[in-house]
């Protein structure tokens, strides 16, 4: 491993309460400290120690997730968070079940294909957004590493690891929270660009082939590459056999899973969303409730500022 990979201290803060945070794919760990690991460390202020997690996007999902889980092992933290954007929430997923790390407390994924919805025509988009332009996602032209033939595969994955959980008698008290980018949604003209410096230079210099069609194809609310649907963590698939189905409510029968956003959402495609200081503050939002079933209180302070649906 080079030093580009593992954890990297981002604040010297409280060290009974760590928040690890993750890029996505054909990023590296410095590319989310600026500027989403530093606004989260805006916001959570001397109550959290912020780290950074880098890992090899070419290599499989369950090798970086055992590798996040054993470097969690030097934190020493009473309560570890993990909060991943992209693949990174899949990688997050991974080491929170891992069973070989110290216990997570919550997991929250930032435009993360939870459902597994992104498939060859999709990472072909990703690919278009930086054939010639950008080198930070997937170039079609590439061998397909591991790691992206895992992102067309997710439920396969996540249903091996619940079996993997269920035969090594694995209990799960995680909490999962999804948070969405939502600039393609039902009130946005099919031809606005995209607030992203890579989505909109992309979507100009390729206008007349078929990216812009496949915007237009892909399911309402989306963020130009990771539908609402297949980002949201508490939707019920009676097919579906995920490794979060098995973790349970708290002990006051808090849910165990949550979907929120905030208005900002709204207004960020897949790339620019780690970049708003709103978004940031409602990951720490939901990493600091206790019960999320206050989200929705009319008498919480937060009520106002998102939406959230909930699951057992």
């Amino acid at each position: 491993m080079t030093t580009a990979y593992g954890l990297k201290q981002i604040s010297s803060r409280a060290a009974d309460h760590a928040v690890v945070v993750l890029h996505g794919i054909r990023q590296t760990r410095d590319d989310i400290v600026q500027p989403f690991a530093a606004n989260l460390t805006a916001e959570a202020g001397h109550d959290a120690c912020i780290y950074a997690f880098g890992y090899d996007h070419t290599q499989h999902l369950t090798r970086n997730g055992t590798y996040l889980a054993q470097e969690l092992r030097n934190v020493g933290a009473k309560r570890i968070d993990l909060v991943g954007y992209s693949m990174g929430g899949l990688v997050a997923r991974m080491a929170a079940t891992d069973g070989f790390g110290p216990p997570v407390h919550t997991v929250v994924t930032l435009a993360t294909p939870n459902r597994g919805a992104l498939s060859n025509a999709q990472l072909t988009t990703l690919g278009q957004l930086t054939k010639g332009i950008f080198s930070n996602l997937i170039s079609p032209l590439a061998p397909r590493t591991n790691g992206v033939n895992d992102l067309t595969k997710v439920p396969e994955l996540m249903r091996n690891r619940r079996e993997f959980m269920d035969q090594s008698n694995q209990s799960s008290a995680v909490r999962y929270a999804s948070v969405p980018a939502l600039y393609y949604n039902v009130d946005r003209s099919n031809f606005t660009f995209g607030p992203s410096v890579q989505m909109n230079a992309a979507q100009a210099a390729i206008a007349a082939v078929n990216l812009r069609k496949r915007l237009i194809a892909m399911q309402k609310s989306h963020d130009g590459i990771v539908t609402e649907q297949s980002n949201e963590i508490t939707r019920k698939d009676t097919h579906e056999w995920a490794e979060f189905h098995l973790s349970v409510p708290g002990p006051n029968d808090e849910p165990s899973r949550c979907h929120a956003a905030v208005p900002a959402c709204a207004g960020h495609d897949h790339c620019s969303i780690i970049t708003d200081q709103d978004v940031a503050q409602l990951v720490w939002i939901l990493l600091q409730e206790t019960d999320w079933r206050n989200l929705n209180n009319p008498h919480s302070p937060h009520y106002n500022q998102l939406q959230a649906s909930l699951q057992p």
